[in-house]
């Protein structure tokens, strides 16, 4: 049981998102389109369904191919609420930025603003922007930029390790109250997951947001 007004977002497989660069992605990617969709249908029927959330692999660029891979998620789960979120700097690169927003919205895709450390082609900008009436989505993958890019980390959270200070929380929720002015929810979804960091950040975003005392602090 979750309370009321909880809902999910949800990750989407790997091989719809160009992750799996081994084997047969593409039939790996078919056979899991219907088991995908059913576990996002029993979300929406539950009124649970926040949006599917779509993360490219930082090698899927603004080009044909990545067009091509996007436009496939957006043809197989578009009549959900699909978030879209790019790794690759080419998608916001110069004039490209008013070109891919501007596709997201004719789509009907929400455009996930990610706030990740600044390093290579892999990072995207900071771009505060909204697609979608319904829904904004931040994610915050912290600004580690020591192992954004390193390879082969033995768990995914050496590469989130990042605990936010309350200034940058400060900063980042101001730009969600700016959001949320034009969409009808933002969602606020911290990546940064070495030990307890994103729950901790969490919870102080939220004490800055709406004012809440923070709860006792609790050892892991």
């Amino acid at each position: 049981m979750v309370p009321e007004g909880f809902t999910f977002d949800v990750k989407a497989y790997g091989a719809v998102t160009g992750h799996l660069r081994t084997g047969d992605a593409e039939a790996e990617g078919r056979s899991a389109l219907a088991p995908q969709r059913e576990s996002l249908q029993v979300l929406r029927e539950a009124g649970k369904l926040g949006c599917f959330l779509c993360q490219f692999a930082p090698w899927v660029h603004r080009d044909d191919e990545g067009q091509d891979l996007v436009e496939k998620a957006l043809d197989d789960f578009g009549d959900f609420p699909i978030a879209i979120e790019f790794r690759h700097r080419s998608w916001f690169a110069g004039g490209a930025r008013s070109e891919t927003l501007g596709w997201l919205r004719l789509s009907g895709a929400i455009h996930v603003v990610a706030d990740e450390p600044q390093v290579s082609d892999a990072s995207v900008p900071f771009v505060p922007e909204v697609t979608s009436e319904r829904l904004s989505v931040m994610r915050l993958h912290g600004r580690n930029r020591k192992t954004w890019v390193t390879p082969n980390l033995a768990s995914s959270q050496d590469r989130f390790d990042y605990l936010y200070p309350d200034e940058e929380l400060r900063q980042l929720g101001r730009e969600a109250q700016s959001l949320s002015e034009k969409t009808d929810e933002v969602h606020l979804l911290m990546n940064n997951n070495r030990a307890n960091y994103a729950v901790q950040n969490a919870l102080q975003l939220k004490r800055i947001l709406t004012g809440e005392a923070l709860p006792p602090p609790t050892l892991f």
